[in-house]
């Protein structure tokens, strides 16, 4: 039970990202010494950095895993963190910035999967720099002298025969975006893609105008979450969702596909990408070769892991954690901070349900024994406040630690049924109530509530468990039909400034909260997004969770940190996931593989 335990609380961004998220990469053992400074404008990071001797080196191939097949190829058909092929094939305009961090000034880890709004992490990739003109007014400078990868092997890359972007190129790909009705982008922002203007002033300029209440998305969206394609290829064959038809300016090539298998690429050697903290003018990528194997069974990916035919994994849970920790004391580990977990949503809209009163949600909190599942299953390592912002480095300017929260805040952690007892009293609920919580049938997940429901059953709340097959319960998360709870993920951390979890009619605020002071303060917090001041944001938003924890308007789980292990041969790595928005697998292009290592360690 213990192990299915574990797996019910381990960290992700969504369901989804669970079934891809790639293996994360590794720490090298020897750390370069570097200096940034960026451009006002936001443009891109100039790194001086000094290497020891055994610095990068070309060659190899590095393996990793994923669980699942890629959901899709063509973004305006799938969504960007179900394609993750698309990251190390196509670019957006902009994208983490590696210097920023672990392999430079470790400003942030690069650790999780969902980084939306934070520029001061990005830096450019096809534009060389950006500049916000006004709220509801952004430009772009397209970066001269990227061309379209010529895989001689692809027909669909034939085709495009390596001609160099410009403008236009990024303008029809942005405008299939927002026009597209199986867009991503369109069906989250509607009103957004209804709204902007989209053009080209001349061939390195992409000008962006919307109205400034829907400037939000366009932040969000656009800059580095959207990958540019080329015109032609849809031209000829109508769309990219095949395989086949992968043609971009990224780091390699998409080679082979082979469902439930792997998946293959091979380097673009005329990628225009230098390695931001290495050698000066050291071209990207270091490797061959990226393969990721599609492994679904947890046995089988360690044994993968064990004999050296994966360079790492990521994200293991706590108890295969520790026994790897004992099996391969070689292998380098680290863990982090989870972005984001399952969480008990309540309907607080309804008059008729006992979660309207703030005792009784307040309640729930002090029946929860959260130190007590932490210290059983995770021996105390685990994050405990995990909603609606975890201790991510790079949003800790935005987080507010539980020893910094109010008392009364600090209260609702605590377990405390007697103090439970008196809410529900005060609350016209003396003997308790019954609610039911709807969640998935998975073994994991009843394993938790039922431990839920056994504490809360001591201050007289009956908790009703509703298994449902996955595919419903996504329908009725999706469309927020639960009647009382659903057990189901937030929002990562990434979403912090958009306040998805608390506002707004997403699937994120399954419960239905409507808070006047959160929207006014959100509508600050906006202003100060469109006009670059990064640390007053911040700071008011650290200072607005004093407020969101006490209203406990979700009950939060306990989240064990997940580890990452590697191979001491895979340089370059320190643990990074996504260097920036949903870019699973890119880290593949900055690390190398140490050969006479690996074969000096028998492989």
């Amino acid at each position: 039970m213990r192990t299915r335990f574990m797996c019910a609380v381990l960290a992700c961004v969504t369901s989804a990202i669970l079934l891809l998220a790639s293996c994360a990469q590794g720490e090298s053992t020897t750390a370069p010494t570097t200096t940034s400074q960026a451009t006002a404008t936001g443009g891109p990071t100039a790194v001086v950095t000094t290497f020891t001797a055994s610095g990068p080196t070309y060659g190899g191939t590095v393996t990793f895993s994923t669980v699942s097949d890629p959901m899709g190829f063509d973004e305006t058909y799938t969504i960007h963190f179900m394609a993750p092929t698309l990251n190390l094939t196509n670019e957006s305009l902009l994208t983490g910035d590696w210097a920023k961090g672990p392999a430079g000034t470790g400003e942030t880890d690069w650790s999780i999967f969902g980084n939306i709004i934070d520029y001061d992490h990005k830096t450019g990739a096809i534009a060389e720099s950006y500049q916000i003109v006004e709220p509801g007014h952004i430009t772009f400078k397209i970066r001269q002298g990227v061309h379209w990868g010529l895989d001689s092997n692809s027909a669909a890359s034939r085709l495009v025969n390596g001609r160099e972007v410009d403008a236009d190129d990024v303008v029809w790909t942005l405008q299939r975006y927002v026009t597209e009705p199986t867009s991503y982008v369109k069906q989250s922002a509607p009103d957004m893609c209804k709204t902007v203007k989209i053009t080209a002033p001349d061939k390195w300029t992409v000008d962006i105008v919307c109205p400034r209440d829907q400037f939000i998305w366009v932040l969000s969206y656009i800059p580095d979450w959207s990958v540019i394609i080329p015109p032609e290829v849809t031209a000829k064959y109508g769309d990219m969702r095949d395989w086949k038809s992968s043609v971009g300016t990224g780091p390699f090539f998409l080679t082979d596909f082979v469902s439930g298998s792997s998946v293959a690429f091979k380097h673009n050697p005329n990628y225009w990408g230098a390695d931001p903290v290495g050698p000066k003018d050291n071209r990207l990528p270091y490797v061959d070769a990226v393969k990721v194997l599609i492994i679904t069974d947890s046995s089988t990916l360690l044994s993968a892991l064990r004999t050296g035919k994966m360079d790492m994994v990521g994200a293991l849970g706590y108890d295969d954690a520790i026994a790897m920790k004992k099996e391969m004391p070689q292998l380098v580990d680290r863990s982090f901070a989870p972005e984001s977990g399952q969480m008990m949503y309540m309907r607080t809209d309804k008059p008729d349900l006992p979660f309207k009163d703030i005792r009784v949600r307040q309640a729930m909190m002090m029946a929860t024994d959260f130190d007590g599942i932490n210290n059983d299953m995770f021996g105390g390592t685990a994050v405990k406040n995990t909603y609606p912002l975890t201790p991510v480095a790079g949003y800790l300017p935005a987080y507010l630690p539980l020893e910094e929260a109010p008392s009364a805040v600090q209260e609702l952690y605590k377990y405390n049924p007697d103090r439970a007892k008196e809410l529900l009293k005060d609350a016209g609920f003396p003997a308790g109530f019954t609610a039911t919580i709807v969640c998935t049938n998975l073994a994991a997940t009843t394993d938790y509530l039922s431990i839920i429901k056994e504490q809360w059953a001591k201050v007289g709340i009956t908790l009703n468990i509703d298994q449902r097959e996955m595919g419903v319960l996504n329908t009725i998360y999706r469309n927020r039909t639960h009647e009382q709870m659903i057990y189901a993920v937030d929002g990562s951390v990434g979403t912090y400034v958009r306040m998805l979890n608390y506002d707004g009619p997403s699937q994120q605020n399954s419960s239905y909260v409507n808070d006047k002071r959160v929207q006014d303060v959100r509508a600050q917090i906006y202003e100060y997004l469109y006009t670059g001041k990064q640390a007053e944001m911040n700071a008011l938003h650290k200072e607005l969770m004093k407020y969101v924890l006490e209203q406990a308007w979700v009950i939060p789980s306990v989240l064990a940190k997940p580890t990452t292990f590697w191979w001491p041969w895979l340089k370059g790595y320190h643990g990074e996931q996504s260097p920036g928005n949903n870019n699973m697998w890119l880290w593949a292009k900055y690390v190398w593989i140490d050969t006479d290592l690996k074969k000096s360690m028998g492989h």
